[in-house]
């Protein structure tokens, strides 16, 4: 891939993010991937 990845999270609450991909967020971002 030549560009970033975009990694999206969509959940029904706002803390779901975290508890089911939580690790998967961290790690893209520190990757230098765009995430949110």
């Amino acid at each position: 891939m030549t560009g970033p990845l975009d990694v999206l999270a969509v959940m029904a609450h706002p803390d779901d993010a975290e508890i089911f991909c939580g690790g998967a967020l961290i790690k893209s971002a520190e990757a230098g991937e765009r995430s949110g």
